[in-house]
């Protein structure tokens, strides 16, 4: 091969990755101008539930005779009695999963809460942060402690951008029955629940016109993520401009002690604050002034109990959340 045919090679080689990069751009600011939008979660229908000796809601050795994707998680209609039956044949006894994944958008705490008859749960990541087990009849359950006061609620729980895996647990047991999913974004205050009462009994909910509670929409809600790998796997490739970057800790899980490692572009003023699942603040790395370049710090959870914590570096301009597991 001559030097010309070298040449033609190598130009060929960078417009097919220049091809490339234009296409994820593409779909980055598709992203990130909200023009591409969730289809929902995937709803897996099961013939009676179960439930283990944890109180959690399963599915194994149930016979689930049909799925399908189901644009948001709202099968009630306001009157308390309603009747969801999704599963013929099995109208009191039926469970429902609905799996997938959930966009966050803005980092930050987040409430998540139920209206479900019989019970219902919520995981994000694996977590359980929603428990609403009351045993008939409409009832609301939320991770904010603003709801029906029977069970110990959760804390509020914070959620860095991106992608992140989700499971609604629903069962019906008797009677009447139906589910709503809800969300509180940040920045909206505390409210009061979407429905006056706490619990509803027999008596129709009263929807609450004032509540910052809203439904949790299908543009969020995704079967898969397919387009995320995709922007991930050429992410470095791209180059895409951006004013601070955090990497992920390592090593994850850790114990006692993990490494924090931030990147930026321009000179900045820089807080890097700790945060465990309930939102308080455990500790404060950086406060200061910095200029271009890359940092690393040292974070040593050493008197602070196991568990779930996330690491927020801010500037002026963005937020960026990651979450820490440290097991001793």
């Amino acid at each position: 091969m001559n030097v010309y045919q070298k040449l033609s090679m190598l130009i060929i080689r960078i417009m097919a990755v220049l091809i490339l990069v234009v296409n994820v751009s593409s779909i980055i600011a598709q992203m990130n101008g909200k023009m591409i939008s969730g289809d929902g979660l995937t709803g897996h229908y099961y013939q009676n539930y179960s439930i283990d000796t944890t109180g959690n809601i399963v599915f194994s050795n149930l016979t689930e005779p049909f799925s399908r994707r189901d644009s948001i998680i709202d099968f009630w209609d306001g009157d308390g009695y309603y009747r969801f039956q999704p599963v013929a044949g099995y109208g009191d006894h039926y469970s429902v999963q609905w799996k997938g994944y959930i966009y966050i958008e803005e980092a930050g705490q987040y409430g998540f809460g139920t209206i479900s008859d019989d019970g219902s749960q919520i995981f994000i990541d694996s977590v359980l942060i929603v428990d609403n087990a009351e045993q008939q009849w409409f009832d609301w359950e939320d991770n904010m402690g603003e709801g029906d006061t029977s069970r110990t609620p959760f804390q509020p729980f914070i959620l860095d951008s991106g992608f992140h895996d989700i499971s609604i647990r629903f069962y019906e047991d008797r009677y009447y029955d139906g589910i709503e999913l809800w969300w509180l974004k940040p920045g909206a205050d505390s409210s009061d629940i979407p429905y006056y009462g706490t619990n509803f009994g027999g008596i129709a909910p009263t929807l609450n016109p004032n509540t910052n509670w809203e439904i949790i929409p299908k543009n969020v809600l995704y079967t898969n993520i397919d387009t995320l790998t995709i922007i991930e796997s050429f992410d470095g490739l791209n180059e895409i401009p951006c004013s601070i970057q955090l990497v992920q800790n390592y090593p994850n899980p850790f114990n006692p002690q993990t490494t924090i490692e931030f990147s930026l572009l321009k000179p900045v003023f820089v807080t890097l604050k700790i945060f465990n699942i309930t939102g308080e603040l455990v500790g404060a790395l950086v406060s200061e002034n910095f200029q271009p370049g890359t940092y690393k710090y040292q974070w040593n959870a050493v008197h602070l109990p196991n568990g779930v914590y996330f690491y927020r570096l801010s500037t002026n301009e963005r937020h960026l959340v990651k979450k820490a597991i440290f097991i001793k």
